[in-house]
């Protein structure tokens, strides 16, 4: 399993994703947001395209960073902990 940051290139399969997940809108601090509109991080499995993402909003100058979607195709295969383990990483290194 791969860990990255979603790039352009993955937009549909980011938006297909969202959408089975019913999360194309998300509501954070009272107002419908797109989490597209946001930077994401995915984990691609070999062959298996993407197995989740997470979504989030950095805060000013990265003193907070705010998870806004995590989702995973499947349970217990590890996708959402190496999302979560790779945000914390990134968020220490800024």
């Amino acid at each position: 399993m791969e860990v990255r940051p979603r790039d352009a290139a993955d937009r549909a399969a980011a938006e297909a994703f969202l959408t089975r997940h019913n999360t194309l809108r998300t509501a954070r601090l009272g107002e419908l947001v797109h989490p597209l509109d946001h930077p994401a991080l995915i984990a691609e499995g070999d062959g298996e395209g993407l197995l989740g993402m997470l979504t989030y909003v950095p805060g000013r100058d990265w003193r907070q960073c705010e998870i806004l979607t995590l989702h995973v195709d499947a349970q217990w295969h590890g996708a959402g902990t190496a999302l979560i383990e790779a945000i914390g990483q990134l968020a220490r290194r800024q």
